[in-house]
């Protein structure tokens, strides 16, 4: 009886530890801890700093977004934006070069540093959308979710937009404001197509997004990007119109940005420490901060207990024992 019951017990933590075992495999084909590690940081910028996870699991239709080379930005910050600006730098203090800068800093301009470890830097993400390209090609993505990169240059500056669209919550949008959409899309645009199309630079709604001269669009961009109905009109009202300045001007806009405040925080910018999407709010009651703010909650349960990386590319690829093209 006593042998029975330690074969029974061996056996019992060798399926445990094959359980064990299990659990820390992916089943997506990263080359290499590194890789994993800079998708992390690559999908937490997206998601997380600039509001990619309410396009992917809420009601923000599209997420789009600049990206430069971050290292010359800080400089220039300090260069070329009045002194009086509330401004913050995030600085990862285990780098080098950007320790070097924070300590060139006199000590005014080091209260406007927000310093992080290499771990919690995710800003520097230029060089790591070639990690996602390299996984990309490698599994079959989802039809429900457009992710791009479309590259910009001026005499300026030089950088590419990373582009994140639900499809299906970005046609429906079309459709409801379809006559609001149509002198920028056509009398008869069908909103799949359009929305489909997006990835083209030369599509109109592309153009759309990100328009040449965005006084005349601000109401289309506000809803493309999530702002709301009420906010992205208020918006448009305020910038548009001469006429109404004297009633507008005391009209003030409210920023809702969280970032700071995520900052102080362990972890930042995480699957449990995010904040909203950053937009300019005019409502006392906002709609759109209200069910933001119960999105924010459902990202959260999505996220609890499972790995980021994992669980985020189980939205972005349809997985099958089919899909890997390795």
């Amino acid at each position: 009886m006593m042998k029975l019951k330690i074969r029974f017990l061996l056996v019992f933590i060798v399926i445990l530890s094959s359980c064990g075992l299990n659990s820390s495999v992916s089943k997506y084909p990263y080359e290499s801890k590194a890789q994993k590690k800079n998708l992390e940081k690559l999908f937490r910028n997206i998601l997380f700093w600039e509001g990619g996870a309410y396009t992917l699991l809420g009601s923000k239709p599209i997420t789009s977004f600049e990206v430069v080379d971050s290292r010359n930005i800080k400089e220039e910050i300090f260069n070329h934006f009045p002194s009086g600006l509330d401004i913050k730098i995030y600085i990862n203090k285990d780098d080098e070069r950007d320790l070097k800068f924070y300590h060139s800093l006199n000590s005014k301009n080091k209260q406007k540093v927000v310093l992080l470890s290499d771990n919690d830097y995710i800003f520097d993400i230029m060089p790591l959308w070639k990690d996602w390209e390299d996984l990309d090609r490698k599994v079959k993505k989802s039809k429900r979710y457009l992710l791009f990169k479309t590259e910009f240059s001026s005499d300026e500056e030089e950088g590419y937009y990373i582009t994140l669209v639900n499809v299906l919550q970005t046609a429906c949008l079309l459709k409801k404001h379809y006559e609001l959409f149509k002198p920028l899309l056509g009398d008869n645009f069908d909103p799949i197509e359009e929305t489909l199309n997006i990835i083209d630079p030369k599509s109109k709604l592309w153009k759309c997004l990100h328009p040449k001269n965005l006084q005349n669009h601000h109401q289309q961009v506000g809803l493309l990007l999530g702002f709301g109905y009420e906010n992205s009109q208020i918006f448009h009202w305020k910038h548009s119109s001469l006429s109404r300045q004297d009633f507008f001007k005391e009209i003030q806009g409210i920023s809702n940005s969280m970032h700071d405040e995520v900052c102080q925080k362990s972890h930042p910018f995480s699957s449990n420490n995010f904040p909203l999407p950053m937009f300019v709010t005019f409502l006392p009651n906002d709609p759109t901060w209200t069910k933001y703010s119960q999105e924010h909650e459902q990202i959260i349960a999505y996220y609890k207990d499972k790995d980021f990386l994992d669980a985020t590319l189980d939205l972005l690829v349809e997985f099958s024992s089919t899909a890997l093209s390795l």
